[in-house]
Parts: C-alpha cells; sequence; structure tokens
C-alpha cells in the first residue's frame, strides 16, 4: 500500500507546484485512480513543466480514457 500512497503524494506535489487548485487536484485524482494512470500523469508533468492547469484538467482526461496500462 505505501507505494500507491507515495503515488498520492507525489502527484499532490506536483498538481500544487503547477498551480492547480485543491478540489481540481481531488477531481484529477480521482479520474486517474485506475493503476498506472497517476504515474502517467506524473510523469508528463516533469516532462512538460511549463503547463497550465487546464493543459493537465485535459490530459488527465485523455489518460483517463485510454485503455488499462
Amino acid at each position: 500500500m505505501m507505494k500507491k500512497e507515495d503515488t498520492i503524494t507525489r502527484l499532490a506535489r506536483s498538481l500544487k507546484v503547477a498551480g492547480v487548485d485543491k478540489e481540481t487536484g481531488i477531481t484529477i485524482s480521482l479520474r486517474l485512480r485506475r493503476p498506472g494512470k497517476a504515474e502517467q500523469l506524473i510523469e508528463w508533468l516533469e516532462q512538460n513543466p511549463s503547463v497550465t492547469p487546464e493543459e493537465i484538467c485535459k490530459k488527465s482526461r485523455e489518460l483517463a480514457k485510454r485503455d488499462p496500462v
């Protein structure tokens, strides 16, 4: 269970740094609750540090619609 908690913490920190508000961050984390999805967004955020909260929401929706990892 520790890995999942680490992922949630990393996602929360990444979203906060990107300027995503708390409610939107919760929505994004719930949207990406399937295994591997949050990790994909974290990786994308690391590769694209200047994205806006709107772009992050769009990317999270794209990731959520994709087939499982």
